[in-house]
């Protein structure tokens, strides 16, 4: 299986497990918005890429950041941190 292919699926766990728990429109827009600001922001790219920075810090800034989220979504993120899938952000949205 390729890498891609495997990461597309664990993405796809991730994401339907956030939305078992809180399926509306404000999660899939808040996944949205933080995919992008990523996307978008090569600052947040070395945060999230930067083995140094350790994963407590790294989601403290993300909450900070994305304050008016969703709580479920800022875990989920916080999840994907903790099990060093952080590259599987913008995936999951």
């Amino acid at each position: 299986m390729a890498k891609n292919t495997k990461s597309t699926l664990i993405a796809q766990k991730y994401a339907e497990a956030l939305l078992q728990v809180e399926s509306n429109e404000q999660v899939i827009d808040d996944l949205d918005l933080i995919s992008e600001a990523i996307k978008d922001s090569k600052d947040l790219q070395e945060l999230l890429n930067n083995p140094a920075i350790q994963k407590n810090q790294k989601k403290t800034i993300l909450e900070q950041i994305f304050n008016k989220q969703k709580s479920s979504v800022i875990n989920t993120i916080g999840l994907l941190i903790d099990k060093r899938r952080s590259n599987l952000i913008s995936l999951v949205a």
